[in-house]
């Protein structure tokens, strides 16, 4: 593993290479690149990089259910994100942080049911992209905070394998909302 950095006023580079090295599968070189540009209260920042993921034991040997053809996993992943912290005052702090991604995933290995038995199958090609959203208001000493959050994903098969698709298979591949809010605070008394 190998990571370099240099910083150029508020711009930061950093690279990395990894090297994986199995006996049952294919070795692979795994680049990573990350670019991070800061100004006084504001980021925003990049990232790319290729994965790889053999199957685990359980998904090659559960008994029953195990799958000992699966292929390795192996993705391209990308992010970009906006974040803001800045204090008004000596009183209030206010964070936000936006962030989009894309996955593309080939081999993706996900546990589909087979009949009354649930197996690790590769699909051959999955896109999943999506948005995060998170605002934060707090004191300055971060006692009293409220926090708001979104999140929206969508996960496509990017080519049909399953003749005729097992009954669930459509909810494993659907837009998915979340949102929430907290509080966290500290009553003196």
């Amino acid at each position: 593993f190998s990571n370099y950095s240099f910083f150029i006023q508020s711009l930061n580079l950093n690279s990395s290479l990894r090297y994986e090295n199995y006996s049952n599968y294919n070795s692979t070189f795994l680049p990573g690149l990350g670019i991070n540009l800061k100004g006084s209260f504001w980021q925003l920042y990049f990232t790319g990089s290729k994965n790889y993921r053999i199957p685990t034991f359980n998904e090659l040997y559960w008994q029953p259910g195990g799958n000992p053809d699966l292929n390795t996993e192996k993705s391209i992943n990308l992010e970009t994100g906006f974040e803001i912290n800045k204090s008004y005052g000596r009183v209030i702090q206010f964070g936000m942080h936006t962030a989009l991604y894309q996955n593309k995933v080939k081999d993706q290995i996900k546990w589909l049911p087979n009949g009354s038995i649930w197996s690790p199958q590769n699909i051959s090609q999955v896109l999943s992209r999506g948005i995060e959203l998170e605002t934060a208001v707090s004191d300055i000493k971060k006692i009293n905070i409220v926090k708001f959050n979104y999140r929206y994903g969508i996960s496509e098969k990017r080519k049909a394998e399953f003749f005729p698709p097992p009954p669930d298979i459509r909810s494993l591949f659907q837009e998915n909302h979340e949102n929430g809010y907290q509080y966290r605070g500290h009553q003196s008394g």
